[in-house]
């Protein structure tokens, strides 16, 4: 427990998540797709289906406390929040920078598993790993600013909705893990799954005792 009187300034990342936040959801833009041929992929956006898949995870959504909506500023996953929350999001830069697009799925996996107390492995890539780690570490810094500051204005900690790209939201989990220094206890939900297209992680802080469920939305028609 942080003493009241600490001041802001002086808190370290551990404080500063105790102090504003009490829940992280981190979930992934639904199914998306070029409007045009020559559209890269960043100008991609929520087709027929995936317009379906955040309708329902709106559903799935409901009851749950959400005070603050982020997402990256990409189409597909601005999109996807809007529906999903009925709000607009804030976008956050760091949320929209795939950590490395060119790589296949279970190789950033088996970056974001890295730990000490795993062992080295022969064919493991630090400099991935690390690259990985910095890139979820750079996203929790710029959502833990934006909580500090709904703190600051509402008087209690908040509730947070985070809308990504793929193993990027597993990666920003995993970067509360690492911060609240529970890195080993980074349950099999976040480094061996990916997350399917409007499906969330939600993660629950309680001084310093974390709980983690996956939301996963009934299957659209």
């Amino acid at each position: 427990m942080i003493p009241t009187d600490t001041p802001v300034s002086a808190m370290n990342l551990a404080e500063l998540i105790d102090h504003a936040i009490v829940s992280v959801t981190a979930a992934r833009h639904g199914k998306a797709a070029k409007v045009n041929p020559t559209d890269t992929d960043a100008q991609r956006q929520l087709n027929e289906l995936g317009l379906k898949q955040a309708a329902s995870l709106y559903r799935s959504l409901k009851g749950l406390p959400i005070d603050v909506v982020v997402s990256s500023p990409l189409p597909r996953a601005m999109g996807t929040a809007q529906i999903a929350t009925g709000r607009a999001p804030t976008p956050v830069e760091a949320l929209g920078v795939d950590p490395n697009p060119e790589l296949p799925v279970n190789i950033m996996f088996e970056a974001l598993m890295y730990s000490p107390l795993i062992g080295e492995k022969a064919y493991f890539n630090h400099e991935l790993a690390e690259h990985l780690k910095n890139w979820g570490r750079t996203a929790l810094k710029e959502l833990i600013a934006i909580a500090v500051q709904l703190r600051e204005e509402t008087g209690k900690p908040v509730h947070m909705m985070a809308f990504g790209h793929a193993v990027c939201s597993n990666i920003l989990i995993w970067a509360i893990y690492e911060a609240l220094g529970q890195e080993e206890k980074v349950p099999k939900s976040v480094t061996h799954v990916n997350l399917d297209e409007a499906c969330a992680l939600r993660l629950e802080i309680n001084d310093g005792v974390l709980g983690i469920t996956t939301i996963t939305p009934a299957p659209v028609q």
